[in-house]
């Protein structure tokens, strides 16, 4: 017997008929003089995992409506696919189609993994030097722009970095 998918509380009645599981990893470029440039592979992405299937029967409705409102959680929850270890992911969309069978309702979703994991290996500091922005800090040390950007919440600006170290 296969797994049903589940995400916190709610558990699909029957599974989708069709799940797939898409890995990207976060890119750097840099940009230097006379059209060069430079592209890294900076962290692996989170995992997207789209699909669609179909509720059916007198409860078509209900499944439906329970799967629109899990658009409001905020916080992470555990996705468990079928034959795969559970992980914390957010729903980044749901649509949901009328069918013309009465008690069918058709839908589509997407989650992407979360990022729960807080890594506090990275507490040094960088001198921020003059001119310097948030993509040069971000080559120099290898870091990306988003963990940069997030580590140090007063940079508003990625161009002018109104402090004199940076957290990476």
């Amino acid at each position: 017997m296969t797994d049903k998918m589940k995400f916190g509380d709610f558990e699909w009645p029957h599974n989708p008929e069709k799940i797939q599981i898409s890995y990207q990893n976060n890119m750097s470029t840099t940009l230097f003089p006379f059209r060069k440039c430079k592209t890294e592979i900076t962290a692996p992405g989170p995992r997207v995992v789209t699909g669609n299937g179909r509720f059916t029967g007198d409860d078509a409705l209900f499944y439906a409506s329970k799967l629109c409102n899990l658009k409001n959680l905020q916080a992470p929850k555990k996705l468990k696919l079928p034959l795969t270890e559970p992980f914390d992911c957010v729903l980044s969309k749901t649509v949901i189609f009328a069918s013309a069978s009465e008690n069918a309702v058709l839908y589509e979703f997407e989650f992407i993994e979360a990022d729960t994991e807080e890594d506090t290996s990275l507490t040094h500091t960088v001198d921020v030097k003059k001119g310097d922005s948030v993509y040069s800090i971000s080559a120099r040390t290898g870091v990306s722009v988003d963990r940069l950007l997030k580590l140090n919440p007063a940079i508003r600006d990625p161009f002018n970095i109104p402090i004199e170290k940076v957290v990476i």
